[in-house]
């Protein structure tokens, strides 16, 4: 990551005119394809690590709550909202498939 320093102009209403104001404004700018290290590991790690990272499957198969009545597929989630006054809820299945 690179700290940039550059001048910018901001324009500023005070009544019925506008003033222009020089600000010295920083940026960061990240270079895409050099190492960088996250926090969480101590090697070097590249954008296409992270990338992998982020689209690998999950470590451990969802967990199957059962089947479910509508579909007849696997049912991974299940919600259950209670409604006002506490008479009824709402219950939501995910469905794997």
């Amino acid at each position: 990551m690179q700290e940039t320093n550059k001048l910018s102009m901001l324009k500023v209403s005070k009544g019925s005119s506008m003033i222009k104001m020089k600000q010295n404004l920083t940026t960061f700018m990240t270079c895409p394809f050099t190492l960088i290290k996250p926090y969480w590991e101590e090697g070097n790690v590249t954008l296409k690590d992270i990338n992998q990272l982020i689209h690998a499957p999950p470590k451990q198969p969802p967990e199957i709550l059962g089947m479910s009545a509508f579909s007849g597929k696997p049912v991974i989630g299940k919600t259950r909202i209670r409604t006002e006054g506490g008479k009824g809820s709402i219950t939501i299945l995910r469905t794997k498939g």
